[in-house]
């Protein structure tokens, strides 16, 4: 009896377990999409798309040289 009765629980903490585990790596992926998102939100911000490469590259000219 007392087998029956331990039997179930062994299933249950592994469900349980693995419900936690899909739960962090949801979270995981989530701050690794929100991570790469502001990345690139930065890069556009500094690139300045908008200026032009000329500028970018003079810039970075300047940078070398200092």
């Amino acid at each position: 009896m007392t087998n029956l009765t331990m039997k179930p629980s062994r299933p249950v903490r592994q469900s349980r377990n693995a419900l936690i585990r899909g739960q962090t790596f949801s979270v995981v992926a989530c701050w690794q999409l929100m991570i790469a998102t502001s990345q690139i939100a930065v890069e556009h911000h500094y690139a300045a798309p908008w200026k032009g490469d000329a500028d970018r590259s003079q810039a970075l000219r300047t940078q070398a040289k200092g």
